[in-house]
């Protein structure tokens, strides 16, 4: 229920112009985004994610930002259709309720780099599906504990499956 009505505040928020230019998001189970067609072969694309996993104590907030490429493999398509290619950036808190021992509640923040590709489906000029994959590596930044600092990253697997909404249409 409180996904359904952040996906509900979400819209509202967004003002929707009558051309197939904007697009609400939602990855089921953790995330929401938005794009905006840019022009014929760009566009950019803002996600936030939630996952909350109190069986172990975690939570992960984060943010991203997607500058997108289309036309690359098929120029007779036209952004927000087809295949894209972008660079990512990913901005992540992630916190440790009660996991570290004398209840201090630690997290880490993580930036990550990186590129990622998906190809976007629209159906009846309204929905969209697009599956994506790429890769991201950054570092984490321990905060609220005595072993604090600077951490090398990994090269991390990012990607998902995205469900979207086009406001307005053409």
């Amino acid at each position: 229920m409180k996904k359904a009505l952040l996906l509900l505040a979400f819209c509202l928020v967004i003002n929707a112009v009558r051309a197939q230019d904007k697009i609400i998001k939602y990855a089921p189970l953790v995330s929401v985004g938005y794009e905006k067609v840019l022009n014929d072969k760009n566009s950019f694309y803002v996600g936030a994610t939630i996952y909350p996993l109190p069986t172990v104590g975690i939570t992960a907030l984060g943010v991203k930002g997607e500058y997108r490429f289309y036309g690359l493999l098929n120029k007779e398509k036209k952004a927000p259709a087809g295949f894209w290619v972008a660079p990512t950036a990913l901005l992540w808190y992630v916190r440790f309720n009660d996991f570290i021992e004398d209840d201090l509640n630690a997290g880490v923040g993580i930036v990550q780099l990186g590129g990622i590709a998906g190809y976007q489906f629209i159906i009846k000029n309204k929905f969209t599906i697009e599956p994506c994959l790429g890769i991201a590596g950054g570092f984490a930044l321990g905060v609220g504990s005595e072993d604090a600092g600077i951490f090398g990253g990994a090269v991390t697997p990012v990607g998902g499956l995205r469900i979207g909404y086009i406001l307005g249409s053409k």
